[in-house]
């Protein structure tokens, strides 16, 4: 039989053993609630954000961006694709802002950490390299950028098909390269691809068909092919009027000069890719 101080001690270890598992318990609860009660304040922020980019209101987008990511860092790790997303929001504002080199590292960390969490092959690691490659081109790195274009588009390809949009616009992103530097025969099948997509899945009088359509008539200007951009001009110049109105700044001319001269040299760059 055992003594009174057995069963004490018994009962003792049985009573931190519950308690530790009340802890262990309360951590994860704990946990937990830090990423409830952060996660959203994240969202609401990146909301604010995207607002005040599209105003234009860049320093202001920034500094909530960065409240954002500190926020992500600290619910979820620094490893999470949610930072990932945040990073790239960031670094986006930034490269909106001229700053390329402040832009350029978060831009590499977003692309790291989305390729361990979610694979080599996942459309948002194919988001970041097409924005790594604009902030390289913007930088004049031609070199560095083409292959991440190039990655970019092919995973686009394997994730989407060869027909989405979303291929279409990394095909004129890769052509928007090459037309930089000066490769414009290699540019001129991509953007031409582009722009059969588009038309296809947007229909023909889509505001990204008409830009397309600008930017294959200024590749075929470049080569001096006149006769056939001249066209391309028209039909784009045509579209705009249709979508933005007549007094538009696509649209809008200086007197005495045709209306397709004002946007002849206007290549439509694309944007890096901020998906708040």
């Amino acid at each position: 039989m055992r003594s009174m101080s057995d069963d004490g001690g018994v009962g003792l270890q049985a009573r931190l053993r519950a308690g530790r598992r009340m802890f262990e318990a309360l951590l994860v609860w704990s946990a937990m609630a830090v990423v409830q009660a952060t996660e959203p304040d994240a969202d609401a922020l990146d909301a604010q954000v995207k607002e005040l980019y599209g105003a234009g209101r860049h320093a202001e987008a920034e500094a909530l961006a960065r409240q954002s990511l500190d926020i992500r860092r600290e619910a979820l790790g620094p490893r999470h694709p949610d930072v990932a997303l945040s990073l790239n929001n960031l670094a986006g504002l930034l490269h909106a802002q001229g700053d390329y080199p402040a832009a350029r590292p978060l831009f590499e960390e977003s692309l790291d950490i989305r390729r361990e969490a979610l694979g080599p092959r996942h459309v948002d690691v194919a988001q970041s390299l097409n924005n790594l490659a604009m902030l390289l081109q913007a930088q004049g790195d031609y070199p560095a950028a083409r292959p991440l274009y190039a990655e970019s588009l092919d995973i686009w390809r394997e994730a989407l098909g060869p027909r989405h949009p979303d291929v279409a616009q990394s095909l004129n992103n890769l052509a928007w390269l090459l037309h930089a530097q000066g490769d414009y025969l290699a540019a001129r099948p991509l953007c031409a691809e582009s722009l059969d997509i588009l038309r296809e899945a947007l229909g023909p009088r889509h505001p990204d068909v008409a830009k397309t359509l600008n930017n294959l008539a200024v590749l075929l200007q470049a080569q001096g092919n006149y006769p056939a951009a001249r066209p391309l001009y028209a039909e784009s110049l045509d579209i705009w009027r249709e979508a933005v109105g007549p007094r538009h700044p696509h649209v809008a001319t200086a007197p005495g000069r045709r209306r397709a001269e004002c946007i002849r040299a206007f290549w439509t760059w694309p944007e890096v890719i901020v998906p708040l």
